[in-house]
């Protein structure tokens, strides 16, 4: 990231990190992206094996190929909304000096995935929209979902 003016610091920001900051290391590669990712284990694993989960799929958003079309949007959806969670506290830690773990770093990803998820219950109904998103029904603070 330091490479494309994105970062001063060409070094991971994490504390106990220091390895070269890349966007493969941010979201994928570094111990706290891997804590986070442990984190989405429920979310991911509504839409496939969680065990199966790579490096290409939190990338490139590719998606098991015997997944179907529905559960392979909710899927790389899920996947971006973890990873831009993942860009947000790493900003936070950069630029206010505030460390946040992989639970609030879920918390952010929840929140933005319910922004979808509330589109789909307004487009396609509560019980469509419920069955769409699975399992991984993030509900925004002060809603449970209608119901």
């Amino acid at each position: 990231m330091h490479r494309r003016s994105l970062a001063k610091n060409p070094r991971c920001p994490f504390e106990g990190c220091g390895a070269e900051e890349t966007v493969e290391h941010l979201l994928w590669d570094c111990g706290q992206a891997q804590k986070v990712w442990k984190e989405a284990r429920g979310l991911i694993g509504s839409f496939m094996d969680y065990d199966k989960l790579e490096s290409k799929h939190v990338l490139y958003g590719i998606t098991p190929s015997k997944t179907n079309k529905k559960a392979g949007v909710c899927l790389w959806i899920a996947i971006n909304c973890v990873n831009h969670a993942l860009w947000a506290t790493r900003n936070v830690l950069v630029f206010k000096k505030k460390y946040m773990d992989g639970k609030e770093c879920m918390k952010l990803a929840c929140r933005s995935l319910s922004e979808y998820q509330l589109r789909d219950e307004l487009l396609e109904g509560h019980d469509s929209a419920r069955r769409k998103w699975r399992g991984s029904w993030c509900a925004p603070a002060g809603r449970s979902g209608v119901g």
